[in-house]
């Protein structure tokens, strides 16, 4: 790892505590090089910190908070303000044995450790049990023969998985009209390409979706194989990886945002919450997401791409106005 290459900044980000005392290329690069191998050590011993938002809630609302994310109590006391306080109820059904039509993008990634990432979590969600087909949006850079034998290599591998070539990154319109004319009264998931599903998936079942979306904050893959929910603050509730619903989903809004993008999360929520009947949770604290990107590697061809968020050409500064966070909740029933 050297300075040149490496994103400090993005490290400085990912870590809002460390940017008063190591905001700089050398400071960052000592931290993550150095200090960070202690922090497992370090972390059991620090007391959680709490904040003036925290302290300015009521005794009782403590309680009652502490009792429903006990779990989660370092970020509770640091942001309460990403838990649903009162969270919405979602009606229920009978568990039944259902499956899911995972919907996602793929591109052929030069770097082999980010290509490795996306056919890992390709790998998890074929064996995942609950997952009966994959659809695969492949966008297509140029008819080069690696892309061919990339698609090639996953078909013969993946018997769940079915293709579709796209010249563009795949955007949440497409992906709603494919769902609802190829998988009739089906449950299906939207998903970034470095995002695969555990056996929590399961919990779905229980959840009628019918004009429900939920959207899930995502579990970030750590070194050790664990997982830790990504949290930065108030910003962790305008996050989200994958959507979950069921057709027919009735939209009624502009969805034509690129997947992967920035802002496309919030913006969606923004649209769906404020031009369709449906309602939108992130049960995160029971579903996990889990995102695997321990390379850190993203690719340069998408610097372009991000400038504008969707393809109707909204700049990203007109679509931050229109952001909607999802707080983070547990899947409440409706009994």
């Amino acid at each position: 790892m050297t300075i040149r290459k490496w994103n400090w900044e993005a490290y400085i980000y990912s870590r809002p505590d460390l940017k008063k005392n190591w905001n700089s290329p050398f400071k960052a690069l000592i931290h993550a090089k150095f200090v960070t191998k202690y922090d497992s050590y370090l972390k059991p011993h620090i007391p959680i910190i709490s904040t003036i938002k925290w302290r300015k809630i009521s005794k009782k609302d403590r309680y009652l908070l502490h009792s429903k994310y006990k779990l989660f109590r370092k970020e509770l006391m640091q942001e309460p303000d990403v838990f649903e306080k009162s969270p919405v109820r979602i009606k229920s059904s009978k568990k039944t044995n259902q499956s899911y039509v995972l919907i996602t993008h793929v591109y052929f990634e030069q770097n082999e450790m980010r290509q490795k990432e996306f056919m890992d979590c390709l790998d998890m969600n074929s064996k995942n049990p609950l997952i009966r087909e994959i659809l695969i949006y492949f966008q297509k850079k140029n008819n080069s023969n690696q892309e061919a034998f990339f698609c090639e290599q996953v078909l013969h591998k993946n018997p769940k998985v079915k293709i579709k070539f796209l010249k563009t990154r795949l955007d949440f319109k497409t992906a709603f009209e494919s769902a609802n004319s190829n998988y009739p009264n089906s449950n299906v998931i939207i998903a970034n390409a470095d995002i695969y599903f555990t056996d929590t998936l399961a919990k779905v079942n229980y959840v009628n979706l019918d004009n429900q979306l939920l959207c899930l904050t995502r579990w970030d893959v750590q070194k050790n194989g664990s997982l830790k929910l990504f949290f930065q603050g108030r910003g962790s509730t305008y996050s989200h990886d994958a959507w979950i619903f069921k057709t027919p989903f009735i939209y009624n809004c502009n969805c034509d945002i690129f997947l992967g993008t920035p802002n496309c999360d919030g913006y969606l929520a923004n649209q769906i919450s404020t031009y369709s009947n449906v309602q939108i949770s992130n049960p995160c604290l029971d579903v996990q997401a889990c995102h695997k990107h321990l390379s850190e590697y993203r690719t340069d061809y998408l610097k372009n791409e991000l400038k504008n968020v969707s393809r109707s050409g909204k700049k990203r500064n007109e679509q931050r106005s229109k952001l909607q966070e999802v707080k983070w909740q547990y899947l409440v029933s409706k009994k």
